[in-house]
């Protein structure tokens, strides 16, 4: 509880220091807030504290520090994907610019602002955003371009009194100096009632300020006087305010000097004698970190093309994996039709080769019962091929059915697995009494899968098992089954003719053999059926084999 109330009293905090105007006292307490950040370990907190740290800073015109806490809370707020004060950050790295006179850099993190604000609906830092570029113009002396920025935001529903405010002022500027006073007036007054109206206290003064060098031009030199004092005490105390303060004090000493008021000419000469050579140091500052920040801007502009090179190269990376992603899906959604016209085709065919095969069988059957006292040694072997080939012919029938018949999707439950065994064993009751094969099971964990599915992985394997022993040596299957990282693993170990190791991978395929289990019976589907029923549930098959010593088939559910 302490956490949350501390974190809560942190951006009261910084709430505070902004709204501070005292210089120092804003810096100190945005100083504790990201102090409380660290002690707390939020590193959320001392990155807003670092944007607030850059934006009071800016105002004292400390432009190399504010940079500095800038980018340390741009770093936080670029990983953490917190877009909103990714543009707070540019945007006050804009202002520190646009101080410095790097209009160039100042309107490119302007831009990135407005691409990233494109992402997401805010329409209050996208039109502040707006302002400052149409400002960075006025400052590069393109005021068309800057009008028309500023005439696009004075027209949009969407923008708050306290910016119409601004835009106002600066439209009012933006007249003055393209010589059209009627306009510069008319704005400079809207300007004024608005900013008196919702107590913007420094557009209100820079709009009296822009009435007031109009009513000088008029020789409304009095009324001139009592706004230029009024402006004067706004820019005041404040170093981010300091050319609207030389502005103001020059109209003065020209409104005096039209006065013929020596007492007050002599006062304000002074006073802007004192604060050229203030202004002068600041300026020689100013101009120091300028030319520092543009020899990294120089090495930053390098990178960035090399970035943007790069960029180049990925998007055209990117396009082609999407090209070939597509071809992909494409192919994929061919080859599943394929394969769904391969099932049907393999069923049909099936199902249609039954019924001959079983005549072609019966009547084998029946010649070879009629004949055989009438055959000789020779004929009667014959007929046994016969009658065992059509045998052959129909388990590849009936194995290619069963294989085609496998759905990609089957219901999950959980299955009884020595239920499921004791089912297998009944069906190959009269193979394992032929084969005089022994089947030990000992554990049988549950699982969850398809009951009719791990029914024909373990009758083939054990089928197969039984089925290809060595010589005069009965078969032996163990089974056994246990839970290994919440997955149940079983072993299918026989005594059998093993697997040599080159065939371990492709005895997996359809119709495949081992040459040595040619003259067995069996159809060379068993195992391919194996492989397949256990990607449908999700397992996994492993092999486990050495010629001579028998194999293991692991199972993992």
């Amino acid at each position: 509880m302490k956490e949350v109330l501390t974190g809560k009293y942190v951006d009261e905090l910084l709430l505070v220091a902004r709204n501070c105007t005292d210089p120092a006292t804003a810096y100190d307490k945005a100083l504790r807030a990201k102090s409380l950040g660290r002690v707390l370990g939020d590193l959320g907190l001392q990155a807003h504290a670092d944007l607030v740290l850059g934006e009071i800073l800016t105002r004292n015109a400390a432009y190399e520090q504010a940079l500095e806490h800038c980018l340390s809370s741009l770093a936080y707020f670029v990983k953490s994907g917190q877009s909103v004060y990714v543009v707070n950050c540019w945007r006050s790295m804009a202002i520190v610019y646009g101080r410095l006179g790097l209009r160039e850099e100042q309107l490119h993190y302007n831009n990135k602002c407005m691409k990233l604000l494109a992402t997401y609906d805010d329409a209050k830092e996208e039109l502040r955003i707006k302002n400052n570029i149409g400002y960075g113009y006025y400052e590069m002396g393109r005021i068309e371009k800057a009008v028309e920025v500023f005439d696009s935001i004075l027209i949009d529903d969407r923008a708050s009194d306290w910016l119409l405010c601004v835009v106002l002022k600066n439209l009012a500027s933006c007249y003055y100096r393209m010589d059209d006073y009627e306009l510069s007036r008319q704005y400079a007054e809207e300007g004024f009632e608005l900013s008196v109206l919702v107590r913007h206290e420094v557009s209100m003064s820079a709009c009296n300020y822009w009435i007031a060098v109009i009513d000088i031009e008029q020789g409304l030199y009095k009324e001139a006087r009592e706004k230029l004092h009024c402006s004067l005490e706004v820019f005041e105390g404040r170093p981010s305010l300091n050319e609207g303060k030389g502005l103001v004090l020059e109209a003065l000493i020209k409104t005096y000097l039209h006065l013929k008021d020596v007492d007050g000419l002599s006062v304000y000469f002074q006073e802007y004698s004192e604060f050229q050579k203030q202004s002068k140091d600041l300026e020689l500052r100013k101009a120091a970190q300028a030319a520092k920040f543009q020899i990294d801007i120089t090495e930053i502009s390098k990178q960035r093309k090399e970035l943007e090179a790069s960029n180049d190269l990925l998007q055209a990376s990117n396009e082609e994996l999407a090209r070939q992603q597509s071809e992909l899906d494409q192919k994929a959604r061919w080859l599943e039709l394929v394969n769904s016209d391969l099932h049907s085709y393999a069923h049909t065919v099936a199902h249609d080769l039954k019924q001959p095969i079983r005549t072609i069988k019966g009547f084998a059957n029946l010649l070879e019962e009629s004949l055989a006292s009438k055959v000789n040694s020779n004929e009667k072997k014959w007929l046994g091929f016969l009658c065992t080939a059509t045998d052959h012919m129909d388990q590849l029938v009936v194995g290619l059915l069963e294989f085609a018949q496998m759905g990609d999707k089957m219901p999950k439950v959980r299955v009884d697995v020595a239920k499921v065994l004791k089912q297998v064993l009944l069906n190959l009751e009269s193979l394992i009494r032929e084969k005089q094969g022994q089947i030990v099971v000992e554990a049988t964990p549950d699982l969850h899968s398809n009951s009719t599915l791990i029914l024909q992985v373990f009758q083939n394997l054990i089928s197969n098992a039984l089925k290809f022993h060595k010589p005069d040596v009965p078969p032996v299957i163990h089974i056994s089954g246990k839970w290994e990282e919440e997955r149940a693993v079983y072993e299918i170990k026989d005594n059998g003719l093993g697997i040599p190791e080159c065939r371990q991978r492709s005895i997996f395929d359809l119709f495949s053999r081992l040459e040595e289990t040619s003259d067995q019976e069996g159809s060379g589907i068993g195992l391919a059926t194996v492989w397949r029923l256990m990607k449908q549930t999700g397992g996994e098959l492993q092999l486990v084999s050495k010629v001579d010593e028998g194999t293991c088939f692991v199972l993992r559910f």
